[in-house]
């Protein structure tokens, strides 16, 4: 979704979510926000290309991801 039904209760400003993964041997931790374009962030918010995440996810499109991850 490029908006979300809860901004009502939460400004956009706040919406993120934050991980620490290991991609390539190298630890990072990334944070995604509510944005159309430049929305996955490293260190100090800096955006970060979406070739790092496509890389280390194998090819598996957005649709397929979220048929094996996501909670119904």
């Amino acid at each position: 979704e490029s908006r979300s039904r809860y901004d009502f209760l939460h400004p956009y400003s706040t919406m993120r979510i934050g991980a620490a993964l290991e991609i390539g041997g190298v630890a990072r931790e990334l944070v995604r926000v509510k944005k159309p374009q430049n929305s996955l962030l490293g260190p100090g918010d800096q955006p970060i290309g979406e070739h790092l995440m496509l890389g280390e996810l194998g090819g598996v499109e957005r649709d397929v991801y979220c048929a094996m991850f996501s909670l119904d």
